[in-house]
């Protein structure tokens, strides 16, 4: 497949099958007391036939998304949801 380099020409790449080793999670603990759990989720690698002119090596493009849960949330900054409006004869069709 062809992708975009760096250098915004087209080379081929490679699609690699990759096995996750270990996913981390990064604990953020926010100065208003919530705590956030981050993890990044790899969905596709990438080799590319382009190489950095420096080291040699080939450049990759890593696909990705992150994963966030929010843990912990103090009473202070938290809020009670409206209720959601109730529908009508009228709205329902």
């Amino acid at each position: 497949m062809k992708v975009r380099a760096p250098d915004g020409s087209l080379v081929e790449a490679i699609d690699l099958e990759f096995e996750e080793q270990s996913a981390p999670w990064t604990k953020i603990k926010c100065s208003d007391g919530t705590v956030i759990m981050i993890k990044v989720e790899v969905t596709e690698v990438l080799r590319m036939e382009a190489y950095d002119q420096i080291t040699g090596i080939p450049v990759y493009n890593v696909k990705s998304m992150p994963i966030f849960r929010v843990t912990q949330v103090p009473a202070s900054v938290r809020k009670i949801p409206n209720e959601p409006p109730k529908a009508t004869n009228t709205e329902v069709q």
